[in-house]
């Protein structure tokens, strides 16, 4: 698969429609400032093709679904819905994205922002590579105070670094007949359930690239695993376990193994 766009020849290869990018965003809990800001990090894209669509998990705060009501009548391209009980993030993912209409899912987390060229540049390689299936990019994290720091800049698509890392992250873009294909995020694999969906989307797809620009921005709270490795501990054993289905999906006999550094694994091969 090659990882990087090639260069443009007119006339040669036949460009594809600008896509319509659904953007999904479960909700729990957050807070009103870092809510509005992530909504408007959408609304400022360049890009005009997309639509967010935000699923409120049953959170208990009485703050949260009466501001997305706001937002959603701000604006017809925002589309908002509260579910009756709280089903974790597998179950509020699958929501948005049930509700979504768009060709690329695009995942975007509550209290995150998106850089504001970001769905630009994901739709470009939609547009000119029309075999494209999986669309991911650099990323950085943003402190309590407001700071950009500690970019990534990741390497291009390596499917044994992947095993090993779920280093692909943020922005990840993918194209709605694969994701529809491979049932979008599974239960039992909350904490890792975006490393399980991207195992199971790149096992199919037919062309795979990054885009080697920071497009997202990871903000540090409380309940991100950025706040520490024991804020959510499932998600190391979910991870370990999606590895494995992987391994086994594929006919990888092999032991996978978690380091040292926790989010981190070794696949032994037998």
């Amino acid at each position: 698969m090659r990882p990087r766009r090639p260069p443009r020849v007119t006339g040669v290869t036949q460009e594809a429609p600008e896509p319509l990018i659904s953007v999904v965003t479960p909700v729990y809990d957050t807070g009103e400032d870092v809510l509005r800001e992530c909504v408007a990090s959408v609304r400022a894209q360049t890009y005009g093709r997309w639509q967010l669509c935000l699923v409120d998990d049953a959170s208990p705060s009485p703050h949260v679904w009466p501001l997305l009501t706001e937002l959603a009548a701000s604006a017809p391209r925002i589309l908002a819905r509260r579910r009756d009980e709280n089903g974790g993030i597998v179950a509020a993912s699958n929501d948005a994205i049930a509700m979504s209409t768009g060709d690329v899912v695009s995942l975007l987390d509550h209290d995150d922002l998106l850089h504001p060229t970001a769905l630009r540049e994901v739709a470009d390689v939609f547009v000119h590579e029309p075999d494209v299936d999986y669309v991911y990019s650099d990323e950085d994290i943003v402190d309590p105070a407001g700071r950009r720091g500690n970019p990534f800049y990741k390497p291009d698509w390596s499917p044994e670094r992947f095993r090993n890392q779920m280093y692909t992250c943020h922005l990840s873009s993918i194209r709605r007949s694969v994701g529809d294909a491979v049932g979008w995020f599974r239960p039992g694999f909350d904490g890792a359930q975006d490393w399980d969906l991207v195992l199971r989307v790149t096992e199919r797809a037919r062309h795979i690239v990054h885009i080697p620009k920071v497009l997202y921005h990871w903000r540090v709270v409380p309940t991100s695993v950025l706040s520490g490795e024991d804020v959510k501990p499932y998600a190391y054993v979910s991870a370990k376990k999606a590895i494995e289905e992987h391994c086994e999906r594929v006919g990888i006999d092999a032991e996978v193994i978690e380091l040292e550094r926790r989010g981190h694994f070794r696949v032994r091969r037998r």
